[in-house]
């Protein structure tokens, strides 16, 4: 079950405040950044996929202001997807890995204020919709 970042007011996610305080395991809570993370992954790329298969059946000619909608989600879901292919690349599982290299993808799919579970299908869902 995918769940979703919840953040402390000095930026640190709230599993990672709970480390610091001695109030869960620092392997649980690295399982637990690596479940989040793969939920959150899943999302954009299965998102990225779902609008290149839609784009195959839209009509070629849009009004201009729908094109550029397309075109930011587009480059939006390519951003957030190389900061995870950062983080996947640079990623520490050693025992005393810190779970702190996986924010910079949380905050990159938090952008926006939330971090719902499937987020970036249900804005497909939507700008889907307003065509």
């Amino acid at each position: 079950m995918p769940v979703s970042v919840r953040w402390c007011s000095d930026g640190t996610n709230a599993s990672t405040a709970m480390i610091n305080m001695g109030g869960i395991n620092m392997y649980q809570a690295l399982i637990d950044q690596l479940d989040l993370l793969e939920s959150q992954f899943d999302d954009i790329r299965a998102t990225k996929k779902a609008l290149q298969e839609w784009m195959l059946n839209v009509p070629p000619v849009l009004p201009e202001e729908i094109e550029d909608e397309i075109g930011l989600f587009n480059d939006e879901l390519e951003s957030i997807s190389l900061k995870f292919y950062k983080v996947l690349g640079n990623m520490n599982l050693a025992e005393n890995a810190n779970v702190e290299q996986f924010k910079d993808a949380f905050e990159a799919y938090a952008a926006g204020g939330t971090s719902l579970p499937d987020k970036y299908y249900r804005k497909l869902q939507l700008l889907k919709h307003k065509i």
